[in-house]
Order: C-alpha cells, then sequence, then structure tokens
C-alpha cells in the first residue's frame, strides 16, 4: 500500500504551517521556520513557553472508532516531563479522546487517552537533546501500537468507542523547549510497519509527496 493511501494532512513546515493535503494551515503562536530547525529543508521551532501551532478543527483524520496513524519528526533541547510534541484532542458525546506524543520523566511516550478510562501509555527510555528522532503511533480500534525511530516499541489494548461525529483539537510544539519539529503527517488507517520503516528511512526521513532519489528523502524540484 502506497503511504499516499487515505493520508488526511501533511505539514512539510516548509516556512509554514500549511497543511499539503486539504489546505488546512495551521494558526502559529511563537514558532520560528529555517533550516536550523528541520530534518529535510526547513522545520519549526517552538522555542517559548507559549509556542504552538494549532491545527484547525477541519483535521479530522477520522472519527475516534476507527483507525488513525500519527508520525513525527522532532528534535529537543530538554527532555520536561509534561510537554507534548504533539496533541490531537477529539471531543463527542460528552466525553473525548486524545492522542498525544508526550515526553515523561527520561521517556518518550504515546499516549491514547479516552475521558473516564485507564491513560494507554506505550513509552521508550528517552534522554537525547542532540538529535533527530521519529515516532510513529498508531491506533487499528483495539490497539495502539509506537515505533521510535523506525523500530517497534510495542503496543497495548485500548478502551474502544463508537462515537460518529466529534469536534477536534490539535496542535504540535505545545509549551517547547526549543523543540524542533518537521515533516508532521495523520492517515485514516492503521499504517503499517513496512510504511514506518519507509516514513525512517535509514535516519534520513521521507517527505511528503514521499519521493526517494539519490538516497534523499524528498526531491527540492517536486515542491
Amino acid at each position: 500500500m502506497s503511504l499516499l493511501t487515505d493520508i488526511v494532512f501533511a505539514y512539510n513546515f516548509e516556512g509554514n504551517s500549511n497543511d499539503e493535503i486539504a489546505g488546512n494551515n495551521g494558526t502559529d503562536t511563537n514558532i520560528t521556520y529555517g533550516t536550523s530547525y528541520g530534518k529535510i529543508g526547513q522545520g519549526a521551532l517552538a522555542g517559548s513557553s507559549n509556542s504552538v501551532i494549532v491545527l484547525p478543527t477541519a483535521v479530522q483524520v477520522s472519527p475516534p472508532h476507527l483507525a488513525q496513524s500519527f508520525s513525527i519528526w522532532f528534535k529537543t533541547g530538554a527532555v520536561t516531563s509534561g510537554k507534548r510534541i504533539f496533541n490531537f484532542d477529539v471531543d463527542g458525546s460528552g466525553e473525548k479522546i486524545s492522542y498525544c506524543f508526550v515526553f515523561g520523566t527520561n521517556t518518550v511516550d504515546f499516549h491514547r487517552i479516552r475521558q473516564g478510562y485507564p491513560d494507554s501509555i506505550v513509552s521508550t527510555a528517552f534522554t537525547d537533546t542532540t538529535n533527530w528522532h521519529h515516532l510513529v503511533g498508531t491506533w487499528d480500534g483495539t490497539y495502539i501500537y509506537f515505533y521510535f525511530d523506525g523500530t517497534y516499541i510495542g503496543s497495548l489494548s485500548c478502551a474502544g468507542d463508537g462515537w460518529y461525529t466529534f469536534t477536534n483539537y490539535a496542535g504540535v510544539g505545545f509549551g517547547g523547549t526549543n523543540i524542533n519539529i518537521d515533516m508532521f503527517y495523520g492517515w485514516s488507517r492503521k499504517i503499517t510497519s513496512e510504511e514506518v520503516t519507509e516514513l525512517w528511512n535509514s535516519g534520513v526521513g521521507l517527505q511528503y509527496p514521499f519521493i526517494k532519489a539519490n538516497g534523499l528523502g524528498f526531491l527540492n524540484f517536486f515542491k
């Protein structure tokens, strides 16, 4: 299956927070763009306590009872417990589902949270404040799956739900402590482990529209 199948948003952060798929562009607060902050080309720096890119309500990966996947690259200047790299909230029927990549105590975690149920978390040890890293979190309707730097970390059974209508709030780079972010993508399906390997691309990364050439993750003249 192609990585283009069922992709619903793609933020390459090439000087802005524009969505390459449907034009659901973000709204920036204290975000800086440049090649110094990007994994491939430009990226976004969330460098202050109120930095955030708020994504519009129209960024709906899928109703929360269906499969979904998220992928992002990041580099951080500090591992601060509770700081979220990415957050995606879904409201419906008076309850809430949240997905997030967040720092724990010397960990980076993938959460799926359903209001009124235990928080479902898959974690991996993390203390690096120098290098770029790749996170993928997926949900297949029963389990969450977490990948770190192309490697499968683990899965966890989660409480399901049956909502069909919802509103959401999504954002990246919350309260950044020098968090660089790049290549933030979402799908309305569970992407496969092979596709995670493609996105990791031996540590090079793979930028939407996912064209490889000469060992790089993208071709400039396709942009």
